[in-house]
């Protein structure tokens, strides 16, 4: 009998002992099943991006001759302007790049000179190309793109104009980000975006320029520049956050 009791000791020792052992073991296996069903996909067929920022804008030209700026802007148009941004993007990951589509608007304000603060309005559409580093849940990237800028609201800033007062152009766009993933399907964004921008402008014609009375502050120098043709170059930079979700 005191045989057999010693025997049961020693399993039932045995036993705990197990169960001490295995504690910890299990409970890397759980951290690690954990850590899996979070890691994002190596391939994800489509995903979709929305942000919300602040961004500025500015129209000076990068080039050596300062009136390349006065020809685009014609003193009319605020050089420098800044505000909020939203942006929703769709993109396509394999591996380590990712292939997307990015529309963006800003609500701009500034002010032209010799004139009071102006809203204007940039809306972009954009290829994008980003190159990513996976690292488990964080993936920063690196961005490259380009694609179509235009300004909405500039008809409002010259009163009289029959035909509107259109600013477009193309840009090349870069930027640094991150992306965490708090699952395979959500994650939370933040980048740093810069963009080029080369516009053009179109003449106004004189005849939508001989109604001083309409046009208001305009005056005779600033109509000689809106009626001839102006282009520029000028950048934009911002910060942009947001959320993704994968599939």
């Amino acid at each position: 009998m005191r045989v057999m009791t010693a025997r049961i000791a020693i399993a039932a020792a045995l036993a705990a002992s197990g169960e001490l052992t295995a504690g910890p073991a299990a409970a890397d296996q759980s951290e690690s099943r954990l850590a899996a069903s979070a890691a994002p996909r190596q391939v994800e067929w489509f995903h979709l991006t929305g942000g919300v920022g602040y961004r500025r804008v500015v129209l000076h030209t990068l080039f050596a001759d300062d009136s390349d700026s006065e020809r685009l802007t014609a003193d009319v148009v605020p050089e420098d302007m800044s505000g909020p941004s939203a942006s929703l993007g769709i993109a396509t990951k394999l591996w380590f790049i990712g292939l997307g589509l990015t529309g963006g608007v800003t609500r701009l304000s500034g002010a032209a000179h010799e004139r009071g603060t102006s809203d204007l309005t940039l809306w972009s559409l954009d290829g994008e190309l980003t190159f990513r580093a996976p690292l488990g849940r964080v993936e920063p990237f690196v961005l490259l793109g380009g694609g179509y800028s235009t300004f909405g609201g500039l008809g409002d800033l010259v009163g009289g104009v029959e035909q509107g007062l259109d600013i477009d152009g193309i840009n090349l766009r870069g930027g640094l980000g991150v992306d965490y993933y708090l699952s395979r399907t959500f994650s939370l964004r933040v980048a740093l975006e810069s963009d080029l921008l080369f516009l053009a402008r179109k003449g106004v014609a004189a005849r939508d320029l001989a109604r001083p009375k309409e046009i208001g502050t305009l005056n005779e120098a600033e109509a000689r520049l809106l009626e001839a043709d102006g282009s520029s170059a000028g950048f934009t930079y911002g910060l942009n956050v947001g959320a993704g979700v994968h599939f």
